[in-house]
């Protein structure tokens, strides 16, 4: 972790020495970029092993004004000892450099879509009967929620590094458990908060 945040301080600081390289915000242009965000969880008794997940996003976004940009997005979830999910969302995000011939250029995202999954990670003080039901003896369809904010800071005219907060709330049906031959009822719908570090390549 400590590598990473080394290689990011290092980027935003060469981006200081850097001449103007903005890249224009142009109506029909299309940015593919590329994501991830880990999480790790400590044990909650000594002995226990730590778990760690990772979320790869793949996005493809398209200006249909010079702020305005749709863009599809699909995000793989893999977490120890779990199945692998998958997210699909539909998002639109604002645009606004801060200033004309600006190497930053931030933004605020809102979308919707759907996941076969949670992040499993963040689940805790579950009994058995939620984590069997929760770890997938069957497939939970969610409805989710994506708002979110961040900042393209441009390394070239097509390249950038991208920083993002992502706020995600994932619907779906309350479900009646067997708990111990008693019946309770489960809501799985749950609300996260990430932060995806990544690059865009604008064409």
């Amino acid at each position: 972790m400590k590598k990473v945040i080394i290689l990011l301080a290092g980027i935003l600081i060469s981006l200081i020495f850097v001449d103007s390289v903005f890249a224009q915000l142009e109506k029909g242009k299309a940015e593919l970029s590329f994501g991830a965000s880990f999480m790790g969880m400590q044990p909650a008794q000594e002995g226990e092993e730590s778990n760690f997940g990772v979320n790869i996003s793949t996005r493809l976004g398209y200006f249909f004004t010079r702020r305005f940009e749709a863009e599809p997005e699909i995000i793989f979830t893999s977490y120890e000892h779990q199945k692998a999910g998958v997210i699909l969302s539909a998002n639109l995000l604002y645009n606004q450099p801060l200033a004309e011939g600006s190497r930053i250029v931030p933004f605020l995202l809102a979308g919707g879509g759907w996941a076969n999954s949670v992040h499993l990670l963040t689940q805790i003080n579950s009994n058995s009967g939620e984590e069997a039901t929760i770890s997938g003896e069957g497939v939970r369809n969610y409805q989710i929620l994506n708002l979110g904010t961040g900042a393209r800071f441009f390394l070239t005219n097509s390249i950038a590094l991208r920083l993002e907060y992502r706020f995600q709330r994932f619907f779906a049906k309350k479900e009646e458990l067997d708990v111990a031959g008693r019946l309770v009822t489960y809501d799985p719908t749950r609300s996260y908060h990430n932060v995806m570090v990544g690059l865009s390549f604008a064409w």
